[in-house]
């Protein structure tokens, strides 16, 4: 029986709005991506609580190296 993938916290937005778009952007570069089962309520519109964005644990260096892309260089003052 093939081993089964483990899922873990990459980042915990402020918010679904948030979560979504990093997990959309994980997945277009690659990097399957779900948000934390339970964060969020359908039924209720969109939570503003902080939501987990979440990759497997063998992707979570690339995950990792897609918001270093994102946040772009940092700049000395």
């Amino acid at each position: 029986m093939p081993e089964r993938k483990k899922w873990t916290v990459l980042e915990i937005a402020p918010d679904q709005i948030q979560a979504e778009m990093l997990r959309d952007l994980l997945v277009e570069s690659g990097v399957p991506s779900i948000t934390g089962q339970g964060d969020t309520s359908s039924f209720m519109g969109v939570s503003l609580n902080p939501v987990r964005v979440m990759v497997f644990e063998e992707d979570l260096a690339r995950a990792k190296e897609v918001l270093e892309e994102l946040s772009g260089p940092e700049i000395d003052d």
